[in-house]
C-alpha cells in the first residue's frame, strides 16, 4: 500500500516538475537575458523544431516496430482464410455430389502410414509389454514416494 502510494506520489511530483521545467523555461530565458523577448521567441523556435524532428523519429521508429507485427497478423489471416477455403472446398464438393448424383466428384484419399505397413503380432505384444512394464514401474514409484512423504497413509486391515 505505501509503494503505491509513494509511485503516486512520485509521479505527481515528476508532473509538477516538468511542468514548471516548460513554463518556468520561457520566463528564465526572457529575464535572464538583455533581449529576453527575442531569446524566449528563439527557445520557442529551437524547441518546436526539435519537438518536430523527435515526433518524425518516433513516427519511423513505430512503423518499423509495428512492420513485423503487421506481417504476422497478415500471415496469421492468409492461414486462416487458406483453412477456410479447403473446408469450403470439401462443402462444395459435398454440395455439388448432391445435386449431380450422376457425376460424382471424389476427393483423393490422403495416405496413411498404416496403408504401407502393419506391424507383427511380436512387435505388438512387445509394445504393450514395455508400455505395460514402464506404468507398473511408475506406480511402483510413486507408491513409495507418497508413502515416505506422508501424503498417502495406507489403511491398514
Amino acid at each position: 500500500m505505501y509503494t503505491k502510494m509513494a509511485s503516486v506520489l512520485m509521479m505527481a511530483a515528476g508532473t509538477i516538475r516538468n511542468a514548471a521545467a516548460f513554463t518556468g523555461g520561457n520566463s528564465l530565458a526572457k529575464y535572464s537575458s538583455d533581449d529576453g523577448r527575442k531569446a524566449a521567441l528563439d527557445e520557442n523556435k529551437w524547441h518546436d523544431k526539435a519537438l518536430e524532428d523527435y515526433q518524425a523519429v518516433q513516427n519511423k521508429y513505430m512503423q518499423e516496430y509495428t512492420k513485423p507485427l503487421v506481417w504476422i497478423e497478415t500471415i496469421h489471416k492468409i492461414k486462416v482464410q487458406a483453412n477456410q477455403n479447403l473446408k469450403n472446398t470439401d462443402y462444395t464438393f459435398k454440395l455439388y455430389n448432391q445435386v449431380h448424383p450422376d457425376q460424382q466428384i471424389t476427393t483423393p484419399t490422403e495416405p496413411q502410414f498404416s496403408h504401407f505397413y502393419q506391424p507383427s503380432k511380436k512387435q505388438t505384444q512387445n509394445k504393450l509389454l514395455f508400455v505395460g512394464g514402464r506404468a507398473l514401474t511408475l506406480a511402483y514409484a510413486a507408491f513409495h514416494f507418497l508413502c515416505k512423504v506422508k501424503l498417502w497413509i495406507p489403511i491398514e486391515g
